[in-house]
């Protein structure tokens, strides 16, 4: 007879097992293989106006000032090498009343070559912002369809725990009605072994899947090793990143600060957890958990938030030098 209810609970616990199917993850291949976002085109036409701009200066070694110019215009001026046109502007304009047609002609020409500068600059600046921007979206849709998985095994593990341990009590039941004690025992045993293994499994149950990025597309990398030559920043927002703070600043850069960042939100981890996402992270991808995908994809946002600056930098220079008027830095 204990034979007949052996197999009448492992009927149940089989029951229960089939309702903990393995859902899908809803993601596009090109999610995780990195195709999805495109790389930053305009890299390799511009790595060669490194050769004429001058060398990142010390932190001793600030910009000269100019008369109406802001310290960060100052400073944004240096970094896409447009300090030289900027003076020579201002110098036509003081001087507008009596310059010759030459002259004339000089400054408008002057002014265009600004103009044009701070547009390319700009599409430097949207393109690395296009692609950062990419890249969180893309670590963040990998993380969501993982957590959605998680939380449907939760679902599934609950709810099996709930009717296989009430079914498993009905048994029990049956088995002190015919006063079966023994065999009842059995069945409460197995009823909480069933209920607490399941239980567990919905706490622990976690998501991982392969995400990758290929080197040379890879900005986290760049920004972590900093070469000499960058091959994937646009030379203007790569000297922005490497340019000098000041001389009172916590850190040497902004490229030291974001990275400073990232340490300080636990986003690259420490001791172990840092080897294990240095490698994750700055080479090609392996397998992501939820967390490290979010972690990810909130080290692209420190990056969006440096080049937000940069805009702003640029900004109030075309401000300043092609609209002739005074802008209040709040």
């Amino acid at each position: 007879m204990l034979q007949k209810y052996a197999v009448l609970i492992i009927g149940i616990l089989a029951v229960g097992g089939c309702a903990t199917g393995e859902p899908t993850l809803k993601v596009s291949p090109r999610d995780v293989s990195g195709a999805y976002c495109a790389p930053l085109f305009t890299v390799p036409a511009m790595t060669s106006r490194l050769r004429g701009l001058p060398p990142l200066p010390s932190v001793s070694d600030r910009p000269p000032a100019l008369d109406g110019l802001s310290l960060e215009s100052r400073q944004i001026a240096e970094i896409i090498g447009v300090m030289d046109l900027v003076r020579e502007t201002r110098a036509l304009e003081a001087a507008d009343a009596q310059l010759p047609d030459e002259a004339k002609h000089r400054l408008v020409e002057a002014r265009q070559h600004l103009s044009d500068r701070f547009v390319m600059t700009f599409f430097e600046v949207s393109s690395v912002a296009g692609r950062v921007d990419c890249e969180a979206t893309r670590a963040n849709h990998v993380a969501n369809a993982l957590a959605e998985i998680k939380d449907q095994r939760v679902q599934r593990y609950a709810i099996t725990a709930i009717v296989g341990d009430a079914l498993i009590g009905i048994v029990g039941g049956a088995f002190t009605l015919v006063a079966k004690e023994t065999a009842a025992g059995i069945a409460d045993v197995l009823g909480g072994s069933f209920a607490t293994g399941f239980g567990l499994a919905a706490g622990l149950t976690g998501g991982e899947h392969a995400f990758f990025h290929p080197e040379q597309t890879n900005l986290l990398r760049e920004l972590w090793e900093v070469p000499q030559v960058p091959t994937m920043f646009p030379v203007s927002v790569w000297r922005f990143l490497n340019w000098p703070l000041s001389e009172d600043a916590d850190y040497r850069t902004r490229r030291d600060e974001l990275v400073a960042e990232w340490r300080y939100d636990g986003l690259i981890g420490e001791s172990s957890q840092l080897d294990r996402r240095a490698t994750l992270f700055f080479g090609t991808g392996g397998t992501y958990n939820i967390e490290d995908l979010r972690a990810r994809a909130q080290m692209m946002e420190v990056i969006k938030t440096s080049l937000s600056v940069m805009m702003q930098y640029l900004y109030l220079l075309s401000q300043e030098v092609l609209n002739e008027q005074h802008v209040t830095v709040r």
